[in-house]
């Protein structure tokens, strides 16, 4: 399973954060977003049709996230917003023109059509001799249409008003309806501890790395964990929510949630905030039906 990156990145006394993430199978698109104060100010989307074509695969699908999530933190950390900006216009307009209907082809010219031999005109019709005109009282009750009679020309009629078309409200912006990023306001640094150790009660939640090391500032990080119960927490159990957190403090938290899958694993990816001074940790913790279980571990200065 694979949830994405958010990251913090300090240019010009200004915090950005990029956040960048799998729009899923159904939409195979790799979005980023940059946020300033909670608001959107640059996106960048990459298809990964390609990729499905090809015969999906989740580790290819990562290192396209992790790349796309480097180039546009470094951007920042090198002063490119202006960059990033015209960069999102410019896909904006792609898209936008893009989408706009395509003009159909011009009909192709028909032959001429031969026009048909004229009709012989008939000879005229003796006129019937005058019929009395009847009372008007009479002419009053049965009055119609006389097909006969001369028809008046038609009487000029003022200009149709001009129709203005409504045009359609315009479609909300899927990057406008994406959950905004909310920083933790107090964070208890007195929990952020090294925990190696699994005291739990062999019936419950257990969370267990699968691939051990040594987390240090500034390093993009992988996250492979696994949540069981009984003897080692070797029985998977689904479905359990995940929530991972990046806490330091000398930097903003940083939020990761997602679900186990059936065989209880769920990865994570993170680009680890950098730091030469005070601690930090990443704190996992499993959530089940109220249960609730937690595992910790020290981030190390560069």
């Amino acid at each position: 399973m694979i949830t994405g990156f958010n990251t913090d990145v300090e240019h010009g006394g200004v915090v950005y954060h990029v956040q960048t993430e799998d729009k899923g199978l159904k939409s195979p698109l790799i979005l980023s977003l940059v946020y300033v104060g909670g608001t959107i100010i640059a996106s960048k989307r990459t298809p990964y049709d390609d990729l499905i074509a090809a015969g999906f695969d989740e580790d290819k699908l990562a290192e396209r996230l992790q790349r796309q999530h480097r180039l546009i933190c470094a951007a920042i950390h090198s002063g490119r917003i202006e960059d990033l900006k015209r960069q999102t216009e410019r896909e904006a307009a792609m898209r936008s023109k893009s989408t706009q209907q395509e003009e159909p082809e011009e009909a192709q010219a028909q032959p001429p059509v031969e026009a048909p031999p004229p009709v012989e005109t008939p000879p005229p019709v003796e006129a019937p001799p005058p019929v009395e005109s009847p009372p008007a009282e009479e002419f009053i009750i049965y009055h119609g249409f006389d097909h006969d009679a001369p028809v008046a020309p038609p009487m000029p009629t003022a200009p149709a008003a001009p129709v203005i078309e409504e045009l359609p409200a315009p479609a909300p912006d899927p990057v406008a309806s994406l959950p905004q990023y909310n920083p933790v306001d107090h964070v208890d640094y007195s929990r952020v501890v090294d925990y190696g150790g699994n005291f739990a009660n062999p019936d419950d939640l257990q969370i267990t790395l699968l691939e051990e090391k040594k987390f240090v500032a500034g390093e993009f990080v992988k996250i492979n964990l696994h949540v069981g119960r009984g003897p080692k927490g070797l029985q998977s159990v689904p479905n359990v929510a995940i929530s991972l957190k990046v806490l330091g403090s000398s930097f903003r938290p940083l939020i990761f949630s997602g679900k186990t899958g059936g065989d209880g694993t769920a990865i994570f990816y993170a680009m680890l905030p950098y730091f030469t001074s005070g601690r930090a940790a990443i704190l996992i913790s499993a959530t089940l039906k109220g249960e609730r279980t937690e595992l910790r571990r020290v981030i190390h200065q560069a």
